[in-house]
């Protein structure tokens, strides 16, 4: 308990030591998007003309990533733009079915993990490897071979679809928080469309338009 306390105050203590520090411009983006409910400075392609909480809709199906949604806007962190986007409603589920574990921790963890016996018992706890896992399947590319044909089922609004689509060899992603943010990996092979939506591009906004928000 001690030091999960003392951690709480560090992190307290840090968080205050860099308030001032943070750009003028994270301020005015953080005021402008909790006093204004009608800003933003990008928009994707799909709410482009649109203004927040409009419906939109994404092109494709909903396994390839398209279908109906509503423009809705979020904060950026990284450089404190204000982004309206299409966000599918209702959102698709697809149950695939994979087990959690094991995921690898990433080459400087492994390394830590080497030299310090607190760490390596941390790594063991968790379930990490530092070696590749092995490949896991979902339900649908179980027994199918990779760039063969299989079946998708998604579930919309509770109404369940079968899409066709291909077995792909890909690298899974997970993030957590060890010493630092950390990403684990894992290979699986899983159902994916054969043509997915591109990722969606984000453009800024005419003066004129923000002159309407």
């Amino acid at each position: 308990m001690k030091r999960i306390l003392c951690a709480l105050a560090l992190l307290a203590w840090h968080l205050v030591a860099n308030a001032d520090v943070l750009p003028p411009q994270a301020a005015d983006a953080a005021e402008r998007f909790r006093n204004n409910p009608g800003a933003y400075d990008r928009t994707d392609e799909w709410c482009e003309g649109r203004r927040v909480d409009a419906a939109c809709q994404i092109v494709g199906n909903a396994f390839e990533g398209g279908g109906p949604g509503v423009c809705e806007r979020d904060l950026n962190r990284r450089d404190y733009q204000i982004d309206l986007h299409c966000v599918r409603k209702p959102a698709p589920r697809i149950e695939r079915a994979i087990p959690d574990g094991p995921w690898q921790a990433d080459a400087d963890v492994c390394a830590l993990a080497a030299r310090s016996d607190s760490a390596a018992q941390t790594v063991r706890a968790q379930g990490w490897l530092c070696a590749e896992p092995p490949v896991l399947a979902d339900r649908f590319c179980k027994g199918v071979a990779v760039g063969q044909r299989c079946v998708a089922e998604v579930s919309i609004d509770g109404r369940v679809q079968r899409f066709d689509g291909v077995c792909n060899h890909q690298l899974d992603t997970k993030g957590t928080y060890f010493q630092g943010r950390r990403t684990l990996t894992r290979p699986v092979v899983s159902c994916e469309p054969e043509h997915p939506v591109p990722a969606s591009t984000l453009k800024p906004v005419s003066a004129w338009r923000k002159l309407f928000q």
